[in-house]
């Protein structure tokens, strides 16, 4: 395809007559407040780790400079994301686990605990003859022993993963 016009390099040949290149700014200088000696000192206390107050960010009017507030959230999503990547890695390693596999190997553990109590006044009766009263107040016990540790773990088992 051929175009009987020439294009510059930015596409465009040249500009109509009241346009200009570059972001148009109102006003010139910087903005109201902003100091780039403030600035860079901040950025420099924010790189080092140290803890900056909401008193060392105001300026002279009150507000915050763009590169101050630019350099908190930066400071912040790097935070979050070094969070974030060590618990993966804890994850990873082995070192966390999902919820899920506590609440099943809670569950088999809660299972196997439940069959070898229910199994014991059947055993104790085998060797020991004891009386069916004496099972019944076994069982009973037994059974508040499991409906107490029931209770106990629901808050584990029905929480949101």
């Amino acid at each position: 395809m051929h175009a009987d016009f020439d294009l510059g390099a930015d596409g465009i040949t040249e500009l109509p007559p009241g346009f200009r290149r570059g972001p148009y700014m109102p006003r010139g200088g910087r903005t109201p407040g902003y100091s780039p000696k403030k600035a860079a000192e901040m950025a420099r206390r924010i790189e080092a780790g140290e803890e900056v107050g909401d008193e060392d960010l105001e300026s002279a009017d009150g507000q915050l400079s763009l590169t101050t507030r630019h350099l908190l959230a930066k400071a912040r999503k790097e935070a979050a994301l070094a969070g974030l990547n060590e618990l993966q890695l804890k994850v990873k390693t082995g070192e966390y686990l999902p919820r899920a596999a506590y609440r099943e190997a809670t569950a088999t553990l809660v299972a196997s605990l439940s069959q070898g109590l229910r199994s014991l006044p059947d055993s104790l009766e085998r060797k020991c003859g004891l009386a069916p009263e004496v099972l019944q107040d076994i069982e009973a016990a037994i059974d508040e022993a499991l409906n107490h540790i029931a209770d106990e773990l629901a808050l584990f088992t029905e929480a949101k993963p």
